[in-house]
């Protein structure tokens, strides 16, 4: 998966940020609406059958007979290969022409190759047909025991090129025109941070699409979902051997574990108390929750 946006060649014209390609059994198709001059996404999902597929295939590498003579490895993970990039093909065949004719008089793009498709579609603000395709620039930043920063291409890269630590530090907006811009830094359901231009509403990070949970502004923090300052708490240092509920991402910033006894270990967090209240009458209408 890639983050782009339109640019015009001759006015500078942007639209904001969206993404594309393949993450994680999810495919993004970007959509621009001409007569808005907007840019956005559409979700789609491998269905479950698909995937089981590949990784009832996918078992076979890890049998002993299989994983212990390369010659059979080997076949496998042809065989996998072979299946995963069919299975893909008519998945993305098919959800290409689902949203073709659900946004009729829009441009559907869709990254079939490494190389971005082209928009052909004329720039709302000086009505000339150079609009651009161009995928958002992205840095990663790596441990601080490594140090290296390097521009990240996609949301399957392994890593850092030097050490193969997964990033958990973002920043996009990097180029010299946007050096007079305001930034903001969010953080994302990954555990990852960013820094980027102002706009919340299309800070998807770069490491699994996902938008953000939370943001800095003034030295404060702020609830993404309902854009309210957030408030200090304890939270109980027992977390970390707890398994997380499945409904906690659905109430990303409420108190999930409750608040740390006064003698227990306890760690600083914060919370938006519109989060709390949804948790609150949540549960009151679930009492039966896991």
């Amino acid at each position: 998966m890639k983050l782009v946006r339109c640019v015009c060649r001759d006015c500078g014209f942007e639209t904001e940020k969206a993404r594309i390609g393949y993450h994680a059994w999810k495919w993004y198709f970007p959509v621009y609406a001409t007569q808005r001059g907007q840019l956005t996404d559409e979700e789609c999902v491998l269905p479950d059958s698909a995937h089981k597929r590949i990784n009832s295939l996918t078992m076979e590498l890890y049998t002993r007979d299989v994983r212990k003579n390369p010659v059979a490895r080997a076949a496998a993970s042809q065989k996998i290969s072979e299946l995963t990039t069919d299975v893909y093909a008519q998945f993305i065949r098919s959800e290409h022409e689902r949203l073709k004719k659900a946004y009729a008089g829009s441009s559907l793009l869709c990254l079939l190759t490494d190389e971005l498709v082209q928009v052909e579609a004329d720039c709302p603000k000086c009505n000339t047909a150079s609009l651009e395709l161009r995928q958002v620039v992205a840095m990663a930043y790596c441990k601080p025991d490594c140090g290296h920063e390097y521009t990240w291409l996609d949301s399957e890269e392994k890593g850092c090129p030097q050490c193969e630590y997964r990033p958990h530090g973002f920043a996009t907006e990097v180029e010299p025109r946007y050096a007079d811009q305001p930034r903001i830094q969010t953080a994302c359901p990954c555990s990852s941070t960013m820094i980027s231009g102002a706009s919340l509403d299309d800070a998807f990070c770069p490491k699994c699409g996902a938008l953000p949970t939370s943001y800095v502004e003034n030295e404060k923090t702020y609830c993404w979902k309902h854009r309210e300052q957030q408030h200090p708490y304890r939270l109980p240092g027992w977390i970390f051997f707890s398994p997380i509920p499945e409904y906690a991402r659905l109430f990303e910033n409420a108190k999930i574990y409750g608040d740390a006894e006064p003698e227990e270990d306890s760690l600083p967090a914060s919370y938006c108390e519109s989060c709390q209240r949804e948790l609150q009458a949540w549960l009151k209408e679930n009492p039966d929750r896991d």
